[in-house]
């Protein structure tokens, strides 16, 4: 919580022994929002660093799933796999 907003609600507050908070304690304060065009531009980059992070775990959501189905099947030999060899010098001149 912002110290500024923490202040306004403690500003709020009564009592002597316990502080007691009025619902209108919390309506009263204030909070500084920035430009709507820096809020619109700031949205327009997140909303697609959400996209992303769905399309990530929608991704992750495949491919644990097929590990936990494959690799039983491996594990126990039901399903065999070619190793293939792959000669990381054959770029090389």
């Amino acid at each position: 919580m912002a110290p500024a907003v923490r202040e306004q609600i403690i500003a709020a507050t009564n009592g002597s022994t316990v502080n007691m908070l009025a619902i209108d304690g919390l309506q009263r304060p204030q909070f500084k929002l920035p430009p709507k065009e820096l809020v619109d531009d700031f949205t327009f980059i997140v909303s697609n660093y959400w996209k992303k992070k769905t399309i990530n775990q929608t991704q992750i959501s495949t491919l644990t799933a097929l590990r936990d189905t494959l690799l039983p099947k491996l594990m126990s030999g039901e399903i065999k796999s070619k190793f293939v060899e792959i000669n990381s010098n054959r770029y090389d001149s």
